[in-house]
């Protein structure tokens, strides 16, 4: 019908042939779609890691730093009570 109308060609095309192409169509665009998707979240997770890690070495040089300082550099200013 569709390639009667606008190509003009006078085979008869059968329509099962289109419920194929439409099918197969809809799967490869759908592949597509989850490949992206799979592709731009496991950067971002990979990013989001990264940072992670960064900001569990600052703490552990934080605590580190913050156990090893005497009591009187921590407590703050004179008459402050923790």
């Amino acid at each position: 019908m569709f390639l009667q109308c606008f190509l003009r060609i006078n085979v008869a095309f059968p329509i099962y042939l289109y419920v194929a192409a439409a099918l197969c169509l809809g799967l490869i665009i759908g592949f597509g779609v989850a490949l992206y998707q799979f592709i731009t979240l496991k950067t971002a997770l990979y990013k989001k890691s990264k940072s992670i890690k960064e900001l569990e070495e600052k703490i552990a040089i934080l605590e580190h730093t913050s156990s090893s300082a005497p009591l009187a550099a921590v407590s703050g200013p004179p008459g402050f009570i923790i």
